[in-house]
């Protein structure tokens, strides 16, 4: 749709009617609409009485409407929708007046919408918690196998890389190329080993799947392979199978609401086929399922087609690493319609969204998922090494996933947003990397840009103290009617630092006057000024001079604040410093995150890296490495330091090593080499230290660790098993390389 001109000053909330069986009203990609699916307390997303829009930097709004009709639907057709608004929470609601509408996009939002169009098209791994299904996008004709077991009379029809729901099941990844052509898993229930391959031609629109039992303990005759046909996100359509051909091979039927037909035909016997759904035997090797126009004679079609080549992993140097970052990436870009375009969640299995699961269409495997701030900016970082589209339509969806006060939230999930709190700010350091590298796209840049903007100011009027030092203290805000136990407490604080259960903020030191913590913090002052500095760079390429100037000057004075205030000459570190003047000196990679702020002395960096750094008995890192390491902080850059009294027991953000703190150490060190050659010997260290940890995990487990933990003989993850941000342990090394 259009837009409308944003009225500075304001406040709007919004008030929606449609008959419409699923609806989404975006403004500014703000839903201040959505039903049918989730549901959502109305004080967690934007456009509400509690929480109401409020246009910002925006001079231009666009306005999007997404309508559903279903089959078998009560509501009459034509679909009707109403969107009426009230004006600083006073009086009754009225419509927009249309002499507000402008009738086009904005440019940038043009292109913008082009490319999400064109990710979410085709065939992929789409469904947000299961691997086990294929759809076609835009119609959501799915194809989904899962295996049955007739002994334990149970079937098992979606599954994600990081849980093992059922005793015995082991799921390893394998390949899964950016360009979507070729995905690969091995997926292992009780006495079944299946290799599950996909192959698609986006050009032409094709679909193969090759499913090959790859052992048995006993026999294969007790496992079978249920696939079936559906629609999902509540698309309209017929799914169906025949046997064909006769009797020798199975087609899977889409006809999808005023768009083309599709089928798959299996070249082997279905066992039974019923409705949507056909069963196949597994002791008979492989069956290949392939996409096929429904005018091509069927029965000549169930021959196999001639697969693209096998994509096996790569084995040596940096290609191993790519191989890594890929599945990573890939095997967590998912779509749903609550979003404009795909996205990159942490884990299939995380899920943040009120599914409204008493209408058994609403299928959590299908609209489950959230997104988290610095999370999800780091993974579209790692995705523009490989590819601009998925990069960018995951990086807009974060960034546009701001509350109406115009951060950033902690999480965001079909409409439900912590509007109390924030997470690390990095997204304009990641767009100034990516505009580096894609220098042609400065159409980006003009889009977001007053969206990081407003991120900042409001770091600046919410989190900084009155009169106190330019700098940053963590915090939590009181929002009426808003629904989380961590909301303006002590915890909510923590969260907001992305360090959950760091010692760094063990005690109570929260202030609920003013909501924040009582603790001026070094790494969130060093991120929020690094920020400002890439804001600067951004807004003079797009020819915002002033605001260059401006955000240049913050960065400035907050660089001098953290240098002048926060380094504790008696610890030779940079700490945090309670609002009292004492120091809490208490060591974690934060206290390197200054010198990516420029707010290092020569002196001070190389105190801070020969102390703490590049000390076996702290952070570990070596030059020398594996040699001269303790097995117990073997890895390298533990969340706190290894002298600490919290790091012997571990836990969580207690001293496993995780990959955002590695790219911002990373991030500093780099800032910091023209300053001490200390820094470069200690980013070398970073980097191959890193990536060995990164890798082994990957070699042994196929998995991509949420965290690490810091002892040599770590036969898993710590955490979740296939968590994107993992993956930028090996990361570095392609950015050290040169490559990025």
């Amino acid at each position: 749709m259009g837009s409308a001109p944003g009225e500075l000053g304001n406040s709007y909330d919004f008030h929606c009617g449609s008959t419409a069986d699923m609806m989404y009203v975006w403004i500014d990609d703000h839903m201040v609409c959505h039903y049918g699916v989730y549901n959502n307390p109305t004080s967690s997303f934007d456009g509400t009485p509690a929480t109401p829009l409020r246009y910002l930097s925006k001079r231009q709004l666009p306005i999007r409407v997404h309508l559903y009709y279903l089959n078998g639907s009560t509501s009459a057709l034509p679909i009707t929708l109403t969107v009426q608004v009230r004006a600083n929470g006073t009086g009754g609601y009225n419509d927009i007046p249309t002499a507000l509408l402008i009738p086009s996009l904005d440019p940038n939002e043009v292109t913008r919408a082009a490319l999400q169009k064109e990710a979410a098209t085709g065939w992929g791994t789409w469904l947000p918690q299961s691997i086990f299904s294929v759809a076609h996008l835009p119609d959501a004709a799915t194809l989904t196998f899962g295996y049955c077991n007739k002994t334990a009379k149970s079937c098992i029809m979606h599954d994600v890389i990081e849980s093992q729901p059922l005793p015995g099941v082991v799921l390893r990844a394998g390949p899964h190329r950016v360009n979507r052509t070729y995905a690969q898993f091995y997926y292992a229930w009780y006495e079944l080993n299946v290799s599950v391959e996909y192959w698609v031609d986006r050009a032409a629109d094709t679909l193969d799947v090759l499913v090959t039992p790859i052992s048995c303990s006993a026999s294969c005759d007790d496992v079978t392979l249920k696939v079936m046909g559906s629609f999902s996100y509540r698309r309209v359509g017929q799914a169906s199978t025949a046997i064909l051909c006769p009797s020798y091979a199975t087609v899977f039927k889409f006809a999808p609401y005023g768009l083309a037909p599709l089928e798959i035909i299996c070249n082997g016997t279905a066992l039974s086929n019923n409705g949507a759904e056909a069963h196949f035997a597994l002791n008979n090797g492989a069956l290949q399922f392939s996409s096929t126009p429904p005018t091509e004679d069927a029965c000549a079609a169930t021959r196999p087609r001639l697969l693209p080549a096998r994509q096996p992993l790569r084995t040596e140097g940096d290609a191993e690493v790519q191989d890594a970052i890929e599945a990573a990436i890939m095997w967590n870009y998912v779509y749903v319609p609550a979003e404009l375009g795909p996205m990159l969640p942490v884990a299939r299995s995380w899920q943040f969204t009120h599914v409204d699961t008493t209408n058994s269409a609403n299928d959590p495997v299908q609209f489950g998922y959230v997104l988290f701030d610095w999370d999800n900016l780091f993974a579209s970082y790692m995705a523009g090494h490989l590819s601009r589209e998925v990069a960018f339509t995951n990086f807009i969806q974060i960034v546009r996933a701001k509350t109406s006060n115009g951060f950033v939230p902690n999480y965001a999930a079909g409409g439900l947003k912590s509007v109390d709190r924030t997470e690390p700010p990095v997204g304009a350091m990641v767009l100034r990397e990516m505009y580096k590298k894609y220098s042609n796209d400065t159409w980006l840049v003009e889009l977001l840009f007053d969206d990081l903007l407003d991120w900042h100011n409001w770091f600046a009027q919410r989190r900084m103290v009155p009169g106190g030092l330019f700098l940053i203290c963590l915090g939590t805000d009181s929002v009426s009617g808003y629904v989380d136990p961590a909301s303006n407490a002590m915890q909510g604080a923590r969260y907001e630092s992305g360090l959950d259960n760091s010692p760094m903020y063990d005690g109570e030191f929260f202030n609920t006057i003013t909501h924040q913590m009582q603790l001026y913090d070094t790494g969130m002052s060093s991120m929020v000024a690094n920020e400002a500095f890439a804001l600067a760079e951004l807004a003079q390429a797009i020819g915002r001079t002033s605001e260059s100037v401006r955000l240049h000057s913050f960065a400035v004075q907050m660089q001098q604040a953290i240098q002048q205030q926060l380094w504790d000459n008696s610890t030779s570190a940079f700490v945090n410093k309670f609002l009292n003047g004492s120091f809490y000196p208490r060591q974690s990679p934060t206290s390197f995150y200054p010198m990516m702020a420029n707010a290092a002395t020569s002196q001070q960096i190389s105190e801070t890296i020969n102390s703490w750094l590049l000390n076996t008995s702290r952070f570990c890192l070596n030059p020398q490495w594996p040699q001269g390491n303790t097995d117990d902080c073997y890895w390298g850059l533990p969340s706190i330091s290894a002298d600490d009294v919290a790091f012997p027991p571990l836990g969580y953000w207690r001293g496993y090593v995780w990959g955002p703190m590695a790219q911002l150490t990373y991030w500093s060190l780099r800032e910091a080499d023209s300053l001490h050659p200390d820094a470069r010997t200690a980013r070398l260290a970073l980097v191959n230290q890193m990536r060995e940890m990164g890798l082994n995990m990957w070699r042994l487990n196929r998995h991509i660790c949420e965290n690490f933990s810091p002892h040599r003989v770590a036969q898993d993850c710590t955490g979740d098993r296939f968590y994107h941000w993992g993956a930028l342990t090996m990361f570095l090394s392609i950015l050290e390389s040169g490559e990025y």
